[in-house]
């Protein structure tokens, strides 16, 4: 009865719709993954032409979208206009407080509060940077990503993978183009894929968080910036090769351990996933390559000019709801770092531990081991100074690659989405993956130099 369902879903197929597949994925592959400026891929090569084309005045757009956004909330809260309640209607407690206190900082910055972190340049100097960055980022590639997601190629890897994802992984097959979207683009377009996958129902609770904790690594163009400022530029390619292997085996490990473990197995609507859902249909591999296609062709019918509009609209409700959190967070994680010496006393332990790992000058890393949690490029920076051994210093960018959550950026965007993901979430994980990351990266560097 399956197959008779299955043949009569596909005996409708025509050849436009296997033409609309091939070529809306050629679009979507292109964008995202074909890198034409260097490691930068079309997508990311229009970010920067946009931040560009903004230059200074990119702030500025920050502040309009926070200000604006706290309008909304106020006639959505307490004037209970309709459309603004349901525009606030999925926000966390926590992002409501992130939305005022991210207008009280800007208002504080616009008129020199004279406090420390207000008029310190790496604090409240860069807080505005750092949010444009990431509304920028979110929402030009955000707007593009209707070319994965509707043009049936997302179908097309998912069928072709799943027999890998399910039981290595612990993830649908559709998993394996959102885990290298982060590679090719940034850790929060990472996540915004997997939120646009949670609210389609194509992931579960566990999966999504999965998804978001273990899959949204720094982008091909971060790890240059790593390799940089560590002086190790001779060895990009090494560095991105063994990024993509530390991911696999972690992804492998922490799937099956807290938080990930802790989350249901239920869709947005809390309709359950059964085990059934979860088998993987054992069939020839050539018919489940045929079945894919057709799945894919049927799927790229779902794309048109208003999917295409609801891309750019839902991506730049993202980004307003992310740089609104972001501008909160990032001013109290770097606030910690430089005005605090927390880092460096919860760094000094695990000197001992680096040295015994053979890790050239270990009192200068272990601080540098966990300060990467308020953002990725901070250990780097920490350390560059010091001008460090190769070793050490691809030591500190492969750890930086695979600790994943930061919050400057990833973090952040994983806490203002709908997905059910905590603080406490993002701490153990990043405190997990730190723990079997430090000794795995110390043996690749072992057989490196």
């Amino acid at each position: 009865m399956e197959k008779q369902n299955e043949k009569n879903i596909y005996e409708d197929l025509k050849a436009i719709d296997y033409i609309r597949f091939v070529v809306l994925s050629c679009i979507g592959i292109f964008l995202f993954f074909i890198p034409i400026s260097g490691p930068a891929t079309p997508i990311v090569v229009a970010i920067n032409a946009v931040k560009g084309f903004f230059g200074e005045s990119l702030p500025h757009i920050v502040i309009v979208l926070i200000a604006a956004l706290n309008v909304t909330l106020l006639l959505g809260k307490v004037f209970k206009v309709k459309i603004f309640v349901k525009y606030h209607e999925h926000d966390k407690p926590f992002q409501k407080i992130c939305f005022v206190t991210s207008f009280i900082i800007i208002l504080m910055i616009l008129f020199k509060v004279n406090l420390a972190p207000i008029q310190h340049e790496k604090v409240g100097g860069n807080v505005l940077n750092i949010a444009s960055n990431v509304v920028i980022t979110i929402f030009v590639a955000g707007s593009a990503t209707v070319f994965i997601l509707k043009s049936g190629i997302v179908i097309f890897f998912g069928g072709l993978l799943e027999p890998l994802m399910r039981p290595v992984f612990q993830l649908p097959g559709e998993a394996s183009v959102n885990a290298v979207a982060s590679f090719v683009s940034s850790a929060s377009v990472g996540v915004y894929f997997t939120d646009v996958y949670y609210n389609k129902k194509l992931y579960t609770d566990r999966e999504a968080v999965n998804t978001s904790l273990h899959y949204s690594v720094v982008s091909l163009g971060f790890m240059a910036l790593l390799c940089t400022l560590n002086g190790i530029d001779e060895y990009y390619g090494t560095l991105i090769l063994f990024a993509f292997i530390n991911t696999l085996i972690l992804a492998a490990i922490c799937c099956r351990i807290p938080p990930v473990s802790w989350k249901k197995n239920a869709y947005i609507d809390g309709e359950i996933q059964t085990d059934e859902d979860r088998k993987v249909e054992k069939i020839p591999y050539s018919q489940r390559v045929i079945t894919s296609v057709k799945g894919a062709a049927l799927a790229s019918r779902e794309f048109n000019l208003k999917e295409l509009i609801m891309s750019i609209v839902n991506a730049m409700k993202f980004a307003q709801k992310i740089i609104a959190v972001n501008v909160t967070v990032v001013m109290v994680a770097l606030s910690l770092v430089y005005f605090t010496p927390i880092f460096e006393i919860i760094g000094k332990p695990l000197t001992p531990i680096i040295e015994l790992l053979g890790i050239p000058e270990a009192a200068k890393v272990a601080p540098s081991t966990l300060i990467g949690f308020i953002e990725i490029t901070l250990p780097s920076i920490l350390v560059s100074s010091y001008k460090l051994p190769a070793m050490s210093g691809f030591f500190i960018a492969l750890l930086s690659c695979s600790q994943v959550i930061f919050m400057t950026e990833a973090g952040n965007a994983m806490l203002s989405s709908s997905m059910p993901i905590s603080f406490k979430d993002l701490l153990i994980t990043f405190i997990e993956r730190t723990i079997i990351s430090i000794p795995l990266c110390a043996l690749i560097v072992h057989l490196i130099f």
